[in-house]
């Protein structure tokens, strides 16, 4: 039961710091959009 506490902590932790800097979640979320696209077209073809 500890080790889920401790997964939790970091979880929250990990949460806590991403939700700091706003600005570069949504950019590193914007970045991923071409792969995505990419991998999609790619993925229509076969």
């Amino acid at each position: 039961m500890n080790s889920i506490k401790k997964y939790w902590a970091i979880f929250q932790i990990t949460l806590i710091n991403s939700l700091a800097y706003p600005g570069e979640l949504i950019g590193r979320s914007l970045m991923i959009m071409p792969f995505m696209w990419i991998f999609y077209q790619l993925w229509k073809v076969t």
